[in-house]
């Protein structure tokens, strides 16, 4: 839940207070069944903004990959002509309170996705 975390780095940092965040863009499928987002430069915009309390300084993406299928056929046949990037990041600044929320607890979210382990935990 990336929209609770913005909620959550506003919370706990200072007015002027800066966030580096870097994860991935693309590159493959991981932890499968639980890959659940992908980041570009613009995607940053949808979390860090005016409402959720704070300014875009930078963005950027990197190590840009083909991503070439494994079994090649022909409707594959352009599919290197495509492409990603391993990382994405973004600085932004934080500029004020917000007062949005997001009232779902994460154990809520999890228990619908993740397999339970025999002691009950995730």
């Amino acid at each position: 839940m990336p929209w609770k975390l913005c909620l959550e780095i506003n919370r706990v940092i200072k007015p002027g207070g800066y966030v580096l965040v870097h994860t991935h863009q693309t590159i493959g499928m991981h932890d499968i069944p639980w890959d659940f987002w992908r980041f570009s430069d613009q995607a940053w915009n949808a979390l860090f903004n005016r409402k959720t309390g704070f300014e875009i300084i930078e963005t950027r993406m990197e190590s840009f990959s083909r991503i070439i299928p494994s079994i090649y056929t022909e409707r594959h046949k352009y599919a290197e002509k495509s492409g990603g990037f391993e990382g994405s990041s973004v600085i932004a600044r934080k500029i004020g309170e917000t007062d949005l929320s997001w009232d779902v607890s994460v154990e809520d979210v999890l228990r619908t996705s993740y397999p339970e382990h025999d002691d009950g935990s995730f």
